[in-house]
């Protein structure tokens, strides 16, 4: 009977939740369905949340046991109206920010996926800085044809911001689109990736519609912060690949957790690197998505002797 489900994930942030909640009580658009996701809080969030549940718009579910990123998947897999925005219990919407979103969806059919400017705020909801978008979106509304984020995000980072994002829900059932978490806090960038690879195009909307909350405790606050030194050899081959085939999850896993162990319980760099060199087919640049996945994964600061070394590595071997 909704057009749109809003899932706000929370856990533990019972002392901002109800600024967010009240946030979307105060939209101009009201053709919503709220739901809850709590990933087992072990503070108050039942008692802020329950108010809110007299409006028949609002449920809460609560996991019995942390189920970390998945929440997030959980609200795409449990998504039954038309559009689905996944925000933050930490932030903020100002008041037009659903119906500028619906708006765009409903007259563009070939837009897959919408989101906006931000400002940022502090832990006590000031404004710290306005207006934060990238350099390459030119201060203006504008469209991401088909293929095209991937250009931008390897050579100058993630345009996209996160808990604005509203989703055509056909294109991600059509597609099983999911987050892939196990690449870790910037799962969304490469959900974003997949969908343009396809024939999709995005929207940016350039006004500031939502106050994105900056503090210590954020799961974002180091993860996407990417290391530079991949940004060259990796976008080199990410942009020849034009039909690029999915992830494999059980065959991605298993890479990783060898190379992984080559790295932590070997202390062989070399080993590692051969595990990825030989499980990727560099030379014929078939694979766009583990080359991907290695982008996200390594600019982690645990990564960064690795990163370097498995540059140095493929550079002398003419791979990158």
């Amino acid at each position: 009977m909704y057009k749109l489900t809003i899932a706000v994930l929370t856990y533990n942030r019972a002392k901002y939740l109800k600024e967010m909640l009240d946030s979307i009580l105060q939209q101009t658009y009201k053709d919503f369905y709220v739901i809850i996701y709590d990933n087992c809080s072990e503070d108050n969030t039942p008692e802020i949340v329950k108010p809110y549940l007299s409006d028949e718009r609002f449920t809460y579910y609560r996991h019995n046991v942390s189920i970390g990123g998945e929440n997030g998947n959980y609200a795409l897999k449990n998504c039954n109206t038309e559009y689905l925005l996944i925000t933050h219990d930490d932030d903020i919407m100002l008041p037009d920010m659903i119906k500028r979103e619906i708006d765009i969806l409903d007259t563009y059919n070939d837009i897959s996926l919408v989101w906006t400017n931000i400002n940022h705020i502090d832990v006590n909801s000031k404004i710290t800085k306005t207006s934060i978008s990238s350099p390459s979106l030119n201060n203006q509304d504008c469209i991401i044809k088909s293929k095209e984020y991937i250009k931008t995000l390897s050579s100058k980072g993630n345009l996209i911001n996160c808990p604005t994002v509203m989703l055509r829900m056909n294109v991600i059932g059509s597609h099983n689109f999911y987050f892939h978490t196990e690449i870790g806090g910037v799962c969304d960038c490469f959900l974003w990736l997949e969908i343009n690879q396809l024939n999709y195009n995005f929207y940016y909307i350039n006004m500031p519609l939502y106050n994105y909350r900056i503090h210590n405790l954020q799961d974002s606050h180091n993860t996407l912060k990417l290391f530079p030194l991949l940004r060259k050899p990796v976008y080199n081959l990410l942009i020849e690949n034009k039909y690029p085939s999915y992830i494999i999850r059980e065959w991605l896993k298993k890479v990783e957790n060898d190379t992984l162990d080559e790295i932590y319980k070997n202390k062989n760099m070399n080993k590692a690197f051969l595990t990825i060199k030989n499980n990727i087919l560099f030379q014929d640049k078939k694979d766009l998505f583990f080359l991907a996945k290695v982008y996200f994964l390594l600019p982690s600061k645990r990564f960064y002797d690795f990163t370097k070394y498995i540059i140095k590595k493929s550079l002398s071997l003419k791979i990158l």
